[in-house]
C-alpha cells in the first residue's frame, strides 16, 4: 500500500487502499470505478497523526460523490491495514471493527455491528462539507455540515485509544474527498459569531427603542 512522508503541519493521507489516486498535495483522494461494484471496501487513513488524547478537527469537502452512496468519514485505528482492509465483503468488518464514521448516504454512527441514529444526522450530499470535533477523552464525534453544527455522535462504544481520521468508500462511481485540519478552538468559532452578532443586534434594536419611546 503506498506510503507517503507528511509534511509537517499537514493533514494528508498517507496510507491508502491500490484503487486511490491522491491529489491537492495528498490533501485529496478519488476512487476510480474499480469494476467491483459496491463489493469490495477502500480506506485511506491520515496515519500520520495518531490522536490519543483531547481534542481534533478535520474538514473532509464531498468533491465528488454521486449520491454519496458508499462513504463512511470518521477516525480509525492507525493500524488498520488500509491494503487488506481493501479486498472485503460488502460488510467491510475488518474496517467498522477498528472504526467510528459517519455514512454519508444517511448520517448513520457505524462501528462494528452498531448503526446507531443520533439527533440531528443527515444525509451528507456532493458539494457539501463536513467538520467533525473528535474528542478522545469523551468518546465522541461532533459534526458540523455547510457551517451548521448537526449535533454529537456517540456510538455504544466510544471512540477512545490511539486513533487517525479515514475515510472508507465502495461504490462503483467516482468519489473524491478532500481533508483538512481545523484547530479543534475554531469549530464553534461561526457558531459563537452569530450568537454574539444577534445579541449585538437585539441590543441595538432595545436601545434604539427606548431612545423612539423617550
Amino acid at each position: 500500500c503506498p506510503r507517503l512522508i507528511p509534511r509537517k503541519g499537514l493533514l494528508i493521507f498517507t496510507e491508502m487502499s491500490q484503487h486511490f489516486s491522491i491529489s491537492e498535495d495528498r490533501a485529496q483522494v478519488t476512487l476510480e470505478n474499480d469494476g467491483h461494484g459496491h463489493h469490495v471496501s477502500h480506506i485511506a487513513l491520515c496515519s500520520d497523526l495518531v490522536i490519543s488524547n483531547g481534542k481534533s478537527c478535520a474538514e473532509f469537502a464531498v468533491v465528488s460523490s454521486g449520491h454519496a452512496v458508499g462513504i463512511v468519514i470518521g477516525v480509525s485505528r492507525p493500524t488498520l491495514d488500509a491494503m487488506s482492509s481493501a479486498h472485503v465483503s460488502w460488510n467491510w468488518k475488518d474496517f467498522r471493527s477498528k472504526s467510528w464514521g459517519m455514512d454519508l448516504s444517511d448520517g448513520m454512527l457505524l462501528h462494528a455491528e452498531d448503526e446507531v441514529a443520533w439527533t440531528g444526522m443527515q444525509e451528507i450530499r456532493e458539494g457539501d462539507t463536513v467538520r467533525m470535533l473528535l474528542d478522545v477523552d469523551a468518546g465522541t464525534l461532533t459534526v458540523k455540515k455547510n457551517g451548521i453544527v448537526l449535533g454529537t455522535a456517540v456510538s455504544f462504544e466510544g471512540p477512545t485509544g490511539d486513533l487517525c481520521w479515514a475515510v472508507c468508500a465502495h461504490s462503483p462511481v467516482e468519489q473524491r474527498i478532500r481533508i483538512k485540519a481545523v484547530d479543534p478552538a475554531e469549530f464553534y468559532v461561526a457558531l459563537r459569531n452569530t450568537c454574539t452578532a444577534m445579541y449585538n443586534l437585539a441590543i441595538s434594536f432595545s436601545v434604539a427603542t427606548l431612545f423612539e419611546r423617550t
